[in-house]
């Protein structure tokens, strides 16, 4: 298993997928935007369409690890208030 942070502009939430969740997430998160019916969605959202394409284990939940602090920046650092520092160069996507 993988770990990977997943929030949507709040917490910040550490999981551990299967790799082929991690190697394929940009694609999976396409997916999962067209079959959304839901105008408004976060990450349990995401978490319940991976569980449902793969399975129940394919992706648990772990612990809080942070905060979203501003607007989205693919460099962790910038966006994040008090996250654990052994998880700042885990793969992270925010909703």
């Amino acid at each position: 298993m993988e770990k990977l942070l997943l929030s949507a502009d709040d917490k910040i939430s550490l999981y551990e997928v299967d790799k082929n969740i991690l190697d394929n997430l940009n694609e999976l998160v396409h997916e999962f935007d067209k079959v959304n019916k839901k105008t408004i969605y976060d990450e349990r959202d995401f978490v319940k369409f991976l569980k449902e394409k793969f399975n129940n284990n394919s992706i648990n939940y772990i612990k809080v690890v942070g905060q979203v602090k501003g607007k989205y920046d693919s460099n962790i650092k910038d966006y994040v208030d008090d996250i654990e520092d052994e998880y700042k160069d885990v793969k992270h996507f925010n909703f």
